[in-house]
């Protein structure tokens, strides 16, 4: 039977800086209070039948390294492949069986699910980041071309333990809360980091192609998530020098800050706790031209950061646990 772990708590601090022209102050400090994250955790099982059943395409793996979280990994009806795949990596394999669309994970500071047993931080947090790997394997030899959802799940914190009686369903908070809109906002998604800059960033969905895909042969991918400390972050031009003297920088490519405010704009309540603030698009806007441009607005600057801080603290308050869940679609069979 599975179950639920319960992660350590961190609680960090959040900054609130204050703009005097150029010079940067800290106006406030908020104690923010962290949470941790769940996810099944893998039974060892007798095995599932039916592993190349026929008309199955593909099937999804992800994989250990003995770290620290390796059982926490699951699939849907998750098991050790049999036989060879090609591509796989040796160690704590699991796949979904034929026919499975869905894996799910846990999420821990500078996890990338191979890490070092020995590792102290069990939590996220506001400057938490990562990366989690999984195979698409294919089961014929055809061209592949999937759509790929990542969607987190959030539950309270009087969630339990699994068992036959509880799974923990009445504890998950509706998908249209603010607490599941923020969340979904703050930590982001990108398919590339390069020299510590993520980009093309995921905002729900993207699509794995592969033509001329080999039977029993896994193709790995990669994706990197990041719980930005501060929205400087995101919007303000590399190198400003607001970033001057502090454990920050830029951290996401020219072309995703355009995508991340045109996103904002559009949707203030997934960043914003507050979504109430006028004209966001001219201020973030404004903040993007950096520092040293003759238009820019200190009370802009001032006012996003202080609510950006205060959503990082409201999930904080309110979130207990969350599972990150990937689910892969056939495209071409009209699913995505």
């Amino acid at each position: 039977m599975d179950n639920y772990e319960h992660i350590k708590i961190h609680t960090p601090k959040i900054i609130i800086y204050t703009v005097c022209a150029v010079v940067i102050l800290i106006a406030l400090l908020i104690s923010f209070i962290s949470f941790g994250w769940f996810t099944n955790n893998k039974t060892a099982g007798d095995g599932i039948n039916g592993m190349n059943a026929t008309g199955c395409k593909f099937e999804l793996a992800t994989a250990g390294t003995s770290g620290k979280y390796d059982n926490y990994i699951t699939a849907s009806d998750g098991q050790a492949p049999e036989g060879e795949i090609d591509g796989l990596p040796t160690g704590n394999v699991t796949v979904t069986g034929s026919g499975g669309t869905e894996i799910k994970w846990l999420l821990s500071s500078e996890s990338n699910f191979g890490n070092n047993a020995d590792a102290a931080a069990d939590g996220i947090q506001p400057g938490s980041y990562g990366k989690l790997t999984f195979y698409v394997v294919a089961k014929q030899s055809t061209d592949l071309k999937l759509t790929i959802s990542l969607d987190t799940v959030l539950y309270t914190k009087d969630a339990q333990p699994i068992d036959e009686n509880n799974d923990n369903s009445a504890y998950i908070i509706p998908a249209d809360s603010s607490e599941a809109k923020l969340t979904k906002g703050h930590i982001l998604f990108f398919k590339n980091k390069t020299n510590g800059v993520y980009s093309d960033m995921i905002t729900d969905k993207f699509t794995f192609e592969k033509l001329g895909a080999k039977k029993d042969t896994a193709y790995k991918i990669d994706i990197y998530w990041i719980w930005p400390e501060v929205i400087d972050q995101l919007i303000l031009p590399e190198s400003d020098s607001l970033f001057g003297g502090k454990d920050y920088s830029k951290i996401i490519s020219d072309a995703d800050t355009q995508t991340l405010i045109t996103e904002m704009s559009a949707n203030s309540e997934c960043y914003f706790a507050d979504n109430s603030i006028a004209d966001l698009g001219l201020m973030l806007d404004n903040i993007s031209k950096g520092s040293a441009d003759g238009s820019f607005d200190s009370g802009y600057y001032n006012m996003l950061n202080l609510k950006w801080n205060e959503s990082d603290q409201f999930i904080g308050t309110n979130v207990g646990y969350i599972e990150l869940k990937l689910t892969a679609d056939d495209s071409s069979l009209g699913n995505a």
